[in-house]
């Protein structure tokens, strides 16, 4: 069950990445309206997920310890990409969004070093 929650809070926030989805919702539905259904279902997916997060108490995975070492080194890469998306750099010419695939690494390291639920 928590999975499902997090795979709604995610998968919405998925959508801006698929430009033909994201135009057909703004076609269809407008911007205004586009918008405030994205944020009622991120919030409802966070509130999911923090309801959730305190229901439940047990590991969903066993701790790796290869990323629990090489982390910091991860870390670095992903708060890199963080850094580079504000500036205009190099970085942002090789990936379109950095920011989000700084944060992506991030939680995927998070994920990874903490498997409590």
């Amino acid at each position: 069950m928590f999975q499902a929650r997090v795979v709604i809070f995610f998968g919405i926030h998925l959508i801006p990445f698929f430009t033909r989805l994201k135009s057909f919702l703004h076609t269809t539905f407008g911007e205004n309206l586009c918008k405030g259904m994205f944020s009622l279902v991120s919030l409802a997916g966070l509130l999911m997920i923090i309801f959730g997060f305190e229901s439940s108490s047990s590991n969903l995975y066993k701790v790796n310890s290869d990323a629990l070492l090489y982390s910091k080194y991860v870390m670095f890469f992903s708060l890199t990409f963080l850094v580079s998306s504000c500036p205009s750099t190099h970085i942002k010419k090789i990936t379109r969004h950095p920011m989000s695939l700084g944060i992506a690494i991030w939680a995927t390291l998070h994920l990874t070093v903490n498997p409590d639920t």
